[in-house]
């Protein structure tokens, strides 16, 4: 080697200068500053996420999942409304534009001549024709009550493949049809964040 002892014996008392100029990496500002960001990361904000996917994944039923991690029930409420309204938002269109229109036509036609026909087939002593008329008629009875907008209110509570049946089976304005959804959404994430946090006031107190 060219650096041969009577070199390194001259350099022996001399400061390294990589060691002297050189910050390591550990210790420089910026990913000192990076690495302090990253390990500050708040606690709220993961658990706020996580209530936002598991209500997109599983609706309303995620708000004690909220209330366990510690939040607010104004942010477990905000949460499951954000999680539960995208998923009708982004899956409803999804599945509908899916569903060729000469699918959805006979449905149309059952839900509309469904009731008589369910009545012409339970004439006599059939059991399972009487029967028949009985879950048709009320079927027939609530979808007539409730229309596209009840049904998109209660479909947090009823199942979120509602919405996108009811816009094929009845053919409602989109929009409008939506509109009534997400405030499904906003009304069910208040009352059950709001209902599993009283519930859980009341077993603590008592």
């Amino acid at each position: 080697s060219m650096m041969g002892p009577p070199y390194r014996a001259a350099r022996a008392g001399q400061p390294d200068f990589y060691r002297a100029t050189v910050v390591p990496r550990a210790s420089h500002p910026v990913a000192a500053g990076v690495a302090d960001q990253d390990r500050r990361v708040d606690p709220a904000v993961l658990a706020f996420t996580l209530v936002i996917l598991a209500a997109f994944t599983f609706g309303v039923a995620s708000a004690p999942l909220g209330l366990l991690l510690g939040l607010s029930p104004g942010l477990v409420a905000a949460g499951v409304f954000l999680g539960s309204a995208g998923f009708v938002l982004v899956s409803g269109p999804i599945v509908v534009d899916r569903v060729p229109d000469r699918w959805a036509r006979p449905v149309r036609r059952l839900l509309t001549h469904g009731p008589r026909v369910a009545r012409w087939w339970g004439r006599g002593e059939r059991t399972a024709g009487r029967l028949a008329v009985r879950v048709v008629d009320r079927s027939s009875l609530v979808i007539d009550r409730l229309g596209y907008r009840g049904l998109a209110v209660l479909a947090p509570v009823l199942g979120r493949w509602l919405v996108p049946a009811a816009e094929i089976a009845l053919d409602p304005p989109r929009r409008d049809l939506y509109r009534w959804a997400v405030l499904g959404c906003a009304t069910w994430s208040v009352l059950v964040t709001v209902g599993t946090d009283a519930l859980v006031l009341l077993v603590r107190g008592g």
